[in-house]
């Protein structure tokens, strides 16, 4: 009787074995896996340190392009402040070119109309 006991738990215990089994192989190929990670990750730390070492001297150069940015700025405000000056300036030079094309669009009326005038006296028109 204690051997059919036996062989009942040795049952149970070779399917908890095949359990543990398949969980030890999966964690196997997981571990093959990080390896195979780790492996790249030397790389990947040594590339991490050549770009650091890079990013010291664009950080030099930004500061004086930030330097130069704020007179450029200053410039900017100052040449819209001109804008508005050119513009004004601009709409008082087109009101007086417009006020002289309407003084020479007369005096070429007057100057057709006499014309026409004077060749109606020259043909004997009234």
């Amino acid at each position: 009787m204690n051997v059919t006991a036996i062989s009942a738990y040795v049952r149970t215990i070779l399917v908890k074995v095949l359990a543990v089994a398949a969980d030890v192989g999966l964690i196997a190929r997981n571990v093959g896996a990080l390896v195979l990670a780790v492996a790249p990750l030397g790389v990947v730390i040594s590339q991490i340190a050549l770009i650091r070492a890079q990013v010291g001297p664009v950080t030099m150069n930004i500061l004086p392009v930030g330097a130069d940015v704020r007179p450029v700025t200053v410039n900017v405000l100052a040449v819209g402040a001109d804008v508005r000056l050119v513009t004004a300036a601009v709409a008082a030079i087109a009101s007086q070119v417009l006020t002289l094309l309407v003084r020479l669009i007369t005096l070429l009326l007057v100057a057709v109309l006499r014309e026409g005038r004077r060749a109606d006296r020259h043909a004997g028109v009234a």
